[in-house]
C-alpha cells in the first residue's frame, strides 16, 4: 500500500500519516499512524483507523488487521481498543517494548 498524508479537512492542513503494509504471503495488513503533538486527544487518530478499518475490509482481500504500538503509549492503545482492536503479543524490538493488536473481520 504506502504511506498517506493526514489532512484536518477544515483547514486542510497536514496532521499526520497513515500507513498500511500488507504482510507477505498473508491476508494481514498493517495500520500505523502518527500525528503532529498539537493534533493530539481531538479524536483524529480514532477517526482515521475505523475509516481505514471500513476501507481495508471492503476489499475482501484481506482478513485482519494488526498494529503494533508502544508498551507505555495508552493514547495509541485506548485508540485501538475503540476501534475493535484486541491486546496480543508482546515483544521487544531495539530496546523498546511493543504490543500487538489485532482485528478480525467480522463474517456475517
Amino acid at each position: 500500500f504506502g504511506r498517506y498524508f493526514i489532512m484536518e479537512k477544515a483547514s486542510d492542513h497536514f496532521v499526520g500519516l497513515l500507513l498500511f503494509k500488507k504482510r507477505t504471503m498473508s491476508s494481514q495488513v498493517e495500520i500505523g499512524y502518527s500525528l503532529k503533538k498539537n493534533h493530539w486527544k481531538k479524536g483524529y487518530a480514532t477517526e482515521v483507523v475505523k475509516e481505514s478499518i471500513k476501507w481495508i475490509f471492503k476489499s475482501k482481500d484481506y482478513s485482519s488487521i494488526y498494529a503494533v504500538t508502544g508498551s507505555l503509549n495508552e493514547n495509541s492503545k485506548n485508540v485501538l481498543r475503540r476501534c475493535g482492536f484486541l491486546p496480543g503479543e508482546r515483544f521487544i524490538e531495539d530496546g523498546e517494548e511493543l504490543d500487538v493488536f489485532d482485528l478480525h473481520e467480522r463474517m456475517s
